[in-house]
């Protein structure tokens, strides 16, 4: 027989991780590594244990997703991501996706497809469902466009004015919305765009002419 798959699951709510354990105790060949409610629990177990799949909450806190993925990635480039989330398939998955995570199941899905998707992707395959199939295909023939075209108006004001080393509390002022409608704004450009902080961002901006900076 070919050994189980070692999965943690890293969700910020106890009584989410016991449900998907007791879901996984079902399938026969998935052993529970370990549980991780935050970012700094995922990379200490990593440190310690040897992980093939990470069940990823999306709301497990700060750092955000696009911040997370790739701290995950550097420090286990092996380990398969798969998100497993009350977010609904859209933009948030397709960028998640070229950050480099492995499957997206939403929680509204049945048991058997979580156990499925954990099969598929910790065999080296991808899990994606059809709807969000069709998100990808789509989203790959539109990939020849600048990335920074996807971006609302907001969302690009906030990449120039932080590329100009503009604050969020600055930004906020200058555009009369609150600071966390900007962190919003930041938030959903660092998605669109596959980066992973304001040094990221900065780069962008100055290396596709954004900014005079």
């Amino acid at each position: 027989m070919s050994r189980a798959l070692r999965i943690l699951i890293a969700d910020d709510h106890v009584a989410v991780r016991e449900g998907i354990r007791k879901i996984l105790e079902r399938a026969g060949d998935i052993e529970v590594a370990g549980v991780a409610s935050s970012l700094a629990e995922i990379l200490t177990t990593l440190h310690s244990k040897k992980v093939d799949v990470i069940v990823l909450d999306l709301s497990l806190g700060n750092p955000r997703p696009p911040e997370m993925v790739p701290q995950i990635r550097a420090l286990a480039p092996d380990v398969r991501l798969l998100v497993y989330t009350m977010v609904p398939e859209g933009e948030v998955a397709v960028h998640l996706f070229a950050a480099g995570i492995s499957g997206y199941v939403t929680k509204d899905t049945a048991p058997e497809i979580l156990i499925d998707a954990i099969h598929r992707v910790g065999n080296g395959g991808r899990y994606v469902s059809a709807t969000l199939g069709e998100i990808l295909a789509a989203e790959a023939g539109r990939r020849k466009r600048p990335p920074h075209e996807q971006l609302s108006d907001r969302e690009l004001q906030v990449l120039v004015m932080t590329a100009e080393g503009k604050s969020l509390k600055e930004i906020g002022v200058w555009l009369g919305v609150s600071l966390k409608t900007v962190s919003t704004y930041r938030t959903r450009t660092l998605l669109k765009l596959g980066l992973a902080n304001n040094a990221d961002l900065i780069r962008y901006a100055i290396v596709n002419g954004l900014t005079s900076r």
